[in-house]
């Protein structure tokens, strides 16, 4: 029965793990929708930022979505 408990506690503990480390900041998601060529002034506006946004390509880490 201890075996059980055990394993319960670190399958639970895994799953908060998990959970916490796929958690992103909101710019992360319009840089995807930048990468993929979606409208970034909207994804800003739908993550709190009210001045709209851009793409920009730094030429060293790809597309970024730049939020005001």
């Amino acid at each position: 029965m201890k075996f059980f408990a055990i394993i319960f506690l670190v399958l639970v503990a895994s799953g908060i793990f998990i959970s916490q480390s796929d958690a992103t900041p909101p710019l992360n998601a319009c840089n995807e929708v930048c990468y993929n060529g979606g409208y970034v002034p909207e994804c800003c506006r739908a993550h709190g930022h009210n001045g709209g946004g851009r793409c920009s390509d730094d030429g060293v880490n790809g597309k970024r979505a730049y939020c005001y």
